[in-house]
């Protein structure tokens, strides 16, 4: 999976050459044994592409290549298409739950303009499953869900328990007072936890460790954030957890033994709700200020890419129907939109044609 973070690495990188290639990905066979042909392919249109720029392919196709191989990224689970960028100095990939078309680019900079499906704002949302043993951080939209990142934490439990664990004859010890049974009732050390107590504050300590650890995480995101495990660790989650997109409704439920499509069918209904909201709002918003003939509302694509490169554009809305139909120059700068509206903390959100005024392919909202 591709994240907003994931998205910065790619649009902030400089090289000379740049090779953007991607392909769907089939898992099933027979249709499986056709991806190595179909990466081959493509690796032999992009040589061709590179030869044209008089740039030597063997610095660049070889160890792409090699890292290919190395770790087995054609064989990766739940990939259904895959994003390659690379460079003499550089090699990126990602997954994506859907496929995409074979396309490959070799020019100045990377081009996102086929992962904008996935990338539009919105588009995406992330889970956190809690349990006492490991916490694990996927992202998804509409189409399923992939791991994204393992041992979200700071400390496991048991490193917790190990260093704070108070010896038995000090941390809870007989206090000679008979009870009914004729035994002696526990005594609490000097802070009045039981034993119980003290493990609930272990938990507690494990589950601020993920909690901050998914804020560090995610500090570049806005997507909604579904959180699903017990209802105690849920609890602990919510208590700690400083993420803007932290969702309000939660799943308490173990994720334990759970399949990544039953993981998905339980946490979307409440990512979808939070997402379809929040287009919604935006494209309204931009719109609502076209229509009032607002001048925080361009549409004119030159001085969008000047405010977007100042920093200005809040939220960029493509009609990627009517840019595909255009010429090149014309997609190019829809690439060329969406990655400085992205790099610089803004919003693109994918439309129809139809609803772009007249014949627009693109519009904005600036910050004054």
């Amino acid at each position: 999976m591709i994240s907003r973070s994931d998205l910065q690495s790619i649009i902030l990188a400089t090289p000379d050459a740049a090779v953007s290639l991607f392909m769907p990905v089939y898992q099933a066979p027979p249709e499986d044994r056709q991806n190595p042909i179909r990466l081959q392919n493509l690796m032999r249109e992009a040589e061709k592409k590179l030869k044209e720029r008089d740039v030597n392919p063997d610095a660049l196709i070889a160890p792409a290549m090699k890292r290919i191989k190395d770790d087995n990224i054609l064989a990766e689970p739940d990939t259904r298409g895959l994003a390659l960028f690379f460079s003499r100095s550089d090699f990126q990939h990602f997954s994506v739950p859907r496929e995409v078309g074979e396309r490959v680019f070799v020019c100045e900079r990377y081009v996102i303009r086929p992962l904008l499906p996935f990338l539009e704002q919105g588009g995406q949302y992330f889970l956190i499953g809690v349990t006492q043993q490991n916490s694990t951080l996927y992202c998804g939209d509409n189409s399923g869900i992939a791991v994204w990142k393992r041992d979200v934490r700071e400390e496991t439990l048991k490193e917790i328990r190990e260093r704070t664990e108070l010896p038995a004859d000090v941390g809870f010890h007989p206090s000679g007072t008979a009870t009914r049974g004729g035994k002696p009732a526990a005594r609490f050390h000097a802070q009045g936890d039981s034993p119980e107590d003290y493990k609930q504050i272990q938990l507690d300590q494990f589950v601020a460790g993920v909690a901050r650890q998914t804020d560090r995480i995610l500090k570049d995101e806005t997507a909604p954030l579904v959180v699903i495990a017990d209802p105690t660790m849920l609890g602990l989650f919510r208590k700690h957890c400083t993420y803007q997109g932290l969702e309000n409704e939660g799943i308490d439920k173990s994720p334990e033994d759970k399949s990544l499509a039953e993981l998905h069918a339980e946490a979307w209904p409440i990512a979808d709700k939070a997402i379809n909201w929040q287009k919604r709002e935006e494209i309204s918003r931009v719109l609502a200020n076209v229509g009032r003939g607002d001048d925080r509302a361009i549409l004119n694509q030159d001085e969008i890419l000047k405010r977007a490169r100042e920093g200005r554009v809040d939220t960029l809305l493509l009609a990627a129907d009517r840019l595909e139909s255009m010429d090149r120059a014309n997609r190019d700068m829809g690439d060329l939109l969406a990655r400085e509206t992205l790099s610089h903390g803004g919003n693109t959100f994918l439309v129809k044609a139809a609803d772009l005024p007249g014949k627009a392919a693109v519009a904005a909202l600036v910050r004054h």
